[in-house]
């Protein structure tokens, strides 16, 4: 099944908790990015006695295009009886500090292994989507995203917390996202989620018989 290729749900809780660990113990994240700091250590606790699903939103300030910008972020891990029945991770930026809520990108990350019912690839990425319950608190808005346009949906790798973080501290010309990308303690931090998350899917691609890209589509 295809969900084998992710990491049981313990695992997979593991490593969600590692990273927020990380996010919430980390002196550069408490002084540069307290929100996410306090946000991570919230979610930490709630997450370490969750049964089932859970979920974690945030978000920080950096330099992205010759821009400061309020950069969004989140994901969604649903599970039930034992089994992984979906996940979703998100990013969204806003246009600039003085209009924060005005989201100018809005991208979703998405494992929907139900989608064997539909056109939809099982591991996808799509633009926009629907706000999420941190966004539309924080007042934001994406009028301009045009979200009712759902497709392309385009096929992706799994998507991780600390994979999903990584994206934002490697585009950033922040001075301080560059220097959590650099530390040794997130380095490994995203090895270990590589391993965990990545190594799987390409294993299943690259084996003997093995799927294929198009292969992620439910219709193959």
């Amino acid at each position: 099944m295809l969900r084998t290729c992710l990491p049981s749900p313990r695992i997979y809780q593991k490593h969600e908790l590692a990273t927020l660990n990380f996010l919430r113990t980390s002196p550069t994240v408490a002084t540069n990015f307290s929100m996410l700091a306090r946000d991570a250590e919230y979610a930490y606790f709630r997450i370490k006695n969750a049964q089932a699903g859970y979920g974690f939103e945030s978000w920080l300030e950096a330099d992205l295009d010759g821009t400061r910008r309020r950069i969004f972020f989140g994901g969604k891990v649903d599970v039930e009886n034992g089994l992984h029945t979906g996940s979703s991770y998100y990013l969204a930026f806003g246009k600039n500090l003085q209009t924060p809520e005005a989201l100018i990108r809005k991208i979703h990350f998405d494992f929907q292994p139900q989608a064997g019912q539909s056109d939809k690839p099982v591991f996808h990425m799509q633009y926009a989507g629907q706000l999420s319950r941190t966004l539309r608190d924080c007042g934001c808005t994406d009028q301009s995203l045009q979200p009712k346009e759902s497709k392309p949906r385009i096929p992706f790798i799994p998507v991780s917390l600390a994979l999903l973080l990584d994206i934002i501290f490697v585009e950033s010309l922040d001075g301080n996202c560059s220097r959590l990308h650099n530390s040794s303690e997130w380095c490994d931090l995203v090895k270990s989620n590589e391993t965990a998350f990545l190594d799987p899917f390409f294993d299943r691609m690259k084996s003997p018989g093995g799927l294929r890209m198009r292969h992620w589509y439910a219709r193959a």
